[in-house]
């Protein structure tokens, strides 16, 4: 089954808006290179967006409700923004997740496997493992 081409459906006004979108996503990208400098940019803009250090918030010893914004990072690798609702828990909640990819080498001191003039080492990283090991 042959689908149409996505491209031929927008309009001219369209077609700049995404090509506007996409320069920024660009411009982030080559701003900010590794996941540290991504959450650095996701904090200032979730600022700029009226999100608070929910750190702040609990050092303060002020209570969270309905409307509020709160952002929290993990060691500067991982950050989590949250809406706050005003539906009960009960009847549920949305999340959103995503993650950052960022180019680079990671070297291990010991390789998995090595023979010769040549090592081979995995990596595997979860959100779970890097909450956890930091």
């Amino acid at each position: 089954m042959e689908r149409p081409c996505a491209w031929k459906k927008y309009t001219p006004q369209q077609i700049e808006e995404l090509e506007e979108l996409c320069r920024g996503y660009k411009q982030f990208l080559s701003e900010n290179k590794t996941e540290r400098l991504c959450v650095k940019a996701g904090i200032k803009m979730a600022e700029e967006a009226g999100y608070v250090n929910l750190e702040t918030v609990i050092a303060e010893g002020r209570a969270l409700k309905a409307g509020d914004k709160v952002y929290a990072a993990n060691h500067g690798k991982d950050l989590m923004l949250v809406n706050l609702g005003t539906a009960p828990l009960e009847q549920g909640f949305n999340i959103l997740g995503a993650h950052v990819d960022s180019p680079r080498l990671d070297l291990k001191q010991n390789p998995a496997f090595e023979a010769g003039d040549m090592a081979i080492s995995t990596r595997t990283t979860t959100a779970a493992s890097r909450a956890t090991t930091g």
